[in-house]
């Protein structure tokens, strides 16, 4: 036996052996295959093979590394091929090369549905309540490729869900296009509390073009209205509602006619009638950046009005490198600005969040754009050291999300809240899937699976969201007890992710999970800031481009909500069908598609502090 070939041996049967004595440690009811295959990728991430692969190479034979899905298969082959006939005896079966495209490819179309046209990888799209008041978009979306319709229950509230899903519903029976429901239970998110009110003007605010001339900005004047407000459209355009009480001025109004008025700054402005919507509404536009209160007099040639119900907006907070900003850990004590004798306060919800933090964690506020390390720990607060931003102010928003990655939250907070088992009902009925948020443990997923079945919802599928150090460092179990769920898939939550684990790790920890998927044949999701800069601002950054086209590695692609979604559609579309036929043929991911996968040490390098 020539050393190669021996090598190779002693290394299949190290393999088997660690595989065999773990298989009793994690047992499944169904999928154990792809259990064991996952095991023994695992088992062979712990032996160096470098030299071996480039003497394989060399001698014309098979990768290990880019046999992912089958492993223990093309190491018996290889050792036929050396000249090696006689096995150790296993109980273990070895997944050929078509068994593991079958498995794959029938977890991955029961998952996350049938895929049409000519990709591989589906998209899916993050629906946004403002796109009931434009009801063609629906039909836009699943012209142009959307395959799953994301629904995030941390947002908005049943009524609206329903209606969104409805909206889908009517437009997949008119174009005959199948698009899937995805629902995220909302989790455990901590975020920043409530802050002080204060009365502030609206300001309407009207941008200029290249040339410095005004740009138009539409509105309405609506005498049914419940308060008056500024805010975005779907087009991510700025837009106002202004709720006005002259009942005469609407009878005698006309398209054409101005509205003269001075706003608080005393800056002479006009209103430009645009349209009579109704009895009780009206569009209008103003062409200057305007402030108004409820002391603007409106002139029209039917009389004066003004404006109603300006409902009071929290305080500006803001922090800057150097700051303290102090976290109260009473969620009823609001917000407020720094003073002359204390610090800038803010509350945070879940202060159970906060019982293992200790001075010099990190903290990050509002996915990272502030950032610090806590200073002291006292009872009623925590105070914290901003870091971040380096260069000037910024600000401190209510509701922005905490991450806290040195502070073993999950030790504390359970991964599915009193909220999200209110939601399971509605989940149950009306979506598709259903997605676990912030999951940390295997525990997350077998609670969960309890009251899917208690629902009568255990057909439904279950993704399991990585976006935690926990949920990273526990993934393989994750995994595990994922086959038990008759459908299942994983989600690569990058935004919350690169927090957790530093942004230094990302591209490895994204490119272990593509790995550990494929070696257990589940189907894997590629999530957050794809294509973000287009979805907000209408125009790609390069570096999305590529970060894009590497979604085919993927079997979905996730898409946020944001003005210009049907470009970016568009877009991920022909992105995700570019060079197929480099993977035609092949419905899991190959082993060829992952860079660094074998490279076990990096975990170590993750900033973990051992369990008290």
């Amino acid at each position: 036996m020539t050393d190669l070939a021996s090598r190779i041996q002693s290394l299949y049967e190290q393999v088997v052996t660690e595989v065999e004595r773990a298989v009793a440690q994690y047992p499944v009811r169904q999928g154990e295959k792809s259990r064991n295959n996952l095991l023994a990728y695992h088992a062979l991430q712990k032996h160096p093979i470098n030299d071996l692969e480039m003497l394989l190479k060399e001698r014309g034979l098979s990768s290990v590394r880019e046999s992912l899905p089958h492993i223990m298969y093309t190491l018996q082959k290889i050792m036929e091929n050396l000249g090696v006939h006689f096995l150790p005896p296993s109980h273990l079966s070895a997944l050929s090369p078509f068994e593991a495209r079958l498995i794959s490819r029938i977890r991955t179309d029961l998952a996350l549905g049938n895929i049409v046209g000519g990709r591989h990888t589906r998209i899916m799209v993050t629906l946004d309540s403002r796109m009931l008041d434009q009801p063609s978009i629906m039909d836009h979306l699943l012209i142009n490729g959307m395959e799953i319709a994301r629904i995030n229950c941390a947002h908005d509230h049943p009524d609206i869900w329903e209606s969104l899903i409805q909206m889908v519903r009517e437009s997949e029976q008119r174009l005959h296009i199948p698009c899937k429901i995805y629902m995220d239970l909302a989790g455990p998110k901590v975020r920043l509390g409530a802050f002080h009110k204060e009365k502030k003007p609206l300001k309407i605010q009207v941008p200029t073009d290249l040339s410095g001339k005004w740009k138009e900005v539409s509105g309405f004047l609506d005498l049914s209205a419940p308060e008056s407000k500024v805010m975005k459209g779907i087009d991510g355009q700025n837009t106002f509602v202004l709720a006005v009480r002259n009942k005469d001025m609407f009878k005698e109004a006309q398209k054409g006619d101005d509205i003269f008025f001075r706003d608080v700054k005393n800056r002479p402005r006009t209103l430009k009638i645009d349209e009579c919507v109704s009895h009780s509404r009206m569009k209008v536009t103003v062409d200057q950046t305007s402030l108004i209160d409820e002391h603007v007099v409106f002139q029209h040639k039917a009389g004066k009005f003004s404006i109603h119900s300006i409902n009071p907006s929290p305080v500006d907070i803001k922090v800057k490198r150097g700051d303290i900003l102090r976290l109260y850990l009473n969620e009823a004590r609001p917000g407020h600005a720094a003073t002359e004798h204390e610090p800038a306060g803010v509350p945070v919800t879940l202060p159970k969040a906060f019982q293992n933090v200790l001075p010099d964690d990190r903290i990050f506020i509002d996915d990272g754009k502030i950032n610090g390390i806590v200073h002291q720990v006292q009872k009623d607060f925590i105070d914290v050291k901003i870091h971040f931003p380096t260069i000037g102010y910024a600000k401190v928003k209510e509701g922005k999300g905490i991450n806290l990655p040195d502070s073993l939250v999950d030790l504390n907070v359970p991964a599915i809240t009193e909220k999200d088992f209110q939601d399971l009902p509605f989940i149950a009925k009306h979506a598709d899937m259903v997605g676990i948020s912030f999951v940390h443990r295997p525990n997350d997923l077998i609670k969960l699976r309890k009251e899917l079945e208690h629902l009568s919802a255990d057909n439904i599928t279950v993704i399991a969201k990585i976006e935690t150090k926990s949920a990273f460092q526990h993934l393989a179990r994750i995994m595990i007890e994922g086959l038990n769920f008759q459908r299942f898939a994983v989600m690569i939550a990058r935004g919350d992710l690169v927090i957790e684990t530093g942004p230094e790790h990302l591209s490895h920890i994204q490119d272990e999970i593509l790995a550990m998927c494929t070696a257990a044949h589940i189907p894997v999701i590629w999530a957050t800031g794809i294509l973000e800069r287009l979805t907000k601002k209408g125009i790609p950054a390069r570096s999305e481009i590529t970060d894009a086209s590497y979604g085919k590695r993927a079997d979905a692609v996730m898409l946020n909500k944001g003005p210009y979604i049907i470009q970016s559609v568009k877009l991920l579309d022909r992105l995700l069908q570019s060079g197929d036929e480099f993977i035609s043929g092949s419905p899991y991911r190959q082993a060829w598609h992952q860079p660094g996968l074998f490279i076990p040490s990096f975990r170590k390098k993750l900033p973990v502090r051992q369990h008290m």
